[in-house]
């Protein structure tokens, strides 16, 4: 052991660092390799792919999300033994997950019942004696919380974000390159690389061409502050840095902004799993500011789904963007008119279709205005910034 602990030590500082958060991912993923020979009670999910919650309720919010064919220990269910509790490393809130798209390991009766069965809908109220007499009135629709109707789609420059970018400029940032920051829908290939690939068709948005001409090898470029696995916390964790591109130590966001010297960077981060708006705000905080010290203008997205159920996301993007006096590009007011806002049964996801803006059936879909509004505000700002409009 002697021996192998010196031989590591050997190694470059940057392929320890790597080799640390590979294990790390490891035993995360595979935390119960002998949970069932401890007489431990498991679940293993068998679909691609879920979310769990932090109730035995699929209307409640998501904790975390879970892949095919790992598997946890199980410390509570529900009644009804219709949903399993699990031993979730690095969760902040309880996570639940529905027994029935997995594989339950061992006994559950063993497990304690840690949350009482759902009352059915048909459940009457206290006092209500199940005689004849008027229909009880349905239960209000859940409070959306705050959701910005009055923010537009399209951004337009304030002399603030004006004198960020001429100071960029004069920084030495690239007229002709922008970043993205971003998470699972801010990847390649989905999000705007069809206009360095030339699958698109712009019909009526054509004015549009001199900025997908201007910032080419920017659209399907991979940033390294854009990735799947990314909330608006990674990019300042050094572990999450492409080690091909980025410096010993040095965050994704250090390493995008140096290696690619963009004039401008749009921020589109969706998830956070925390629960905690307060955390969620300090991340993107940082961003903002860490991109204003480098003379690059932030363009913050608003995001079209509400999983957090009280629309607190979208109101923390809304507040920085006007107390920082930066682009807003508010994405959720583009998808509100199309088939269930966009997005697909699981709430979270777009719907998808190319990038062909001359066809009015592939435009019910959220991709394709995705891709268009984060170009025009892409445009917007560009256009702005160098006197055009």
């Amino acid at each position: 052991m002697e021996n192998v602990r010196l031989s590591l030590e050997r190694l470059p500082t940057w392929l320890r660092r790597v080799l640390s958060a590979w294990l790390l991912l490891v035993v995360l993923a595979f935390p119960l390799a002998s949970a069932g020979a401890q007489g431990q009670v498991t679940y293993t999910l068998n679909v691609k792919s879920a979310f769990a919650h932090t109730e035995p309720d699929n209307n409640t919010q998501r904790a975390a999300s879970l892949f095919k064919d790992q598997t946890f220990i199980v410390i509570g269910r529900s009644a009804d033994n219709l949903w399993v509790k699990l031993d979730y490393s690095g969760a902040r809130t309880d996570v639940w997950i529905a027994a029935s798209i997995g594989t339950v390991g061992g006994n559950l009766s063993t497990v304690p019942v840690t949350a009482a069965n759902l009352p059915p809908a048909s459940t009457p109220a206290p006092g209500d004696t199940g005689g004849a007499g008027p229909a009880a009135a349905p239960p209000p629709a859940p409070d959306p919380g705050f959701q910005p109707t009055d923010e537009p789609v399209i951004p337009t420059l304030s002399a603030t974000a004006l004198a960020i970018y001429q100071r960029g400029l004069a920084m030495g940032n690239n007229p002709h390159a922008f970043s993205k920051i971003g998470d699972c829908q801010s990847v390649v290939p989905y999000f705007l690389a069809a206009f360095d690939y030339g699958l698109y068709n712009l019909g009526p948005y054509a004015s549009l061409q001199p900025a997908i001409d201007n910032f080419a090898g920017s659209w399907a470029r991979d940033s390294v502050t854009s990735n799947r696995g990314f909330n608006v916390a990674s990019v300042f964790v050094p572990v999450w840095a492409d080690p091909k591109l980025c410096l010993s130590n040095e965050t994704p966001l250090e390493c995008e902004f140096r290696i690619n010297r963009p004039s401008l960077a749009i921020i589109t981060m969706e998830t956070w799993w925390g629960g905690d708006p307060s955390g969620y705000e300090s991340y993107l905080r940082g961003i903002i500011e860490f991109s204003i010290a480098h003379g690059t203008v932030p363009i913050l997205g608003t995001k079209a789904d509400n999983i957090e159920g009280n629309g607190a996301i979208n109101q923390v993007i809304v507040k920085l963007a006007k107390e920082y006096d930066v682009p807003l590009w508010n994405f959720w007011a583009a998808v509100q008119p199309l088939p269930d806002h966009g997005l697909i049964n699981d709430g979270f996801h777009l719907t998808w279709a190319r990038n062909y803006f001359d066809q009015p059936a592939i435009m019910q879909n959220a991709w394709p205005w995705r891709n268009l509004t984060a170009l025009q505000a892409i445009d917007a700002v560009w256009r702005q910034a160098n006197g055009n409009e």
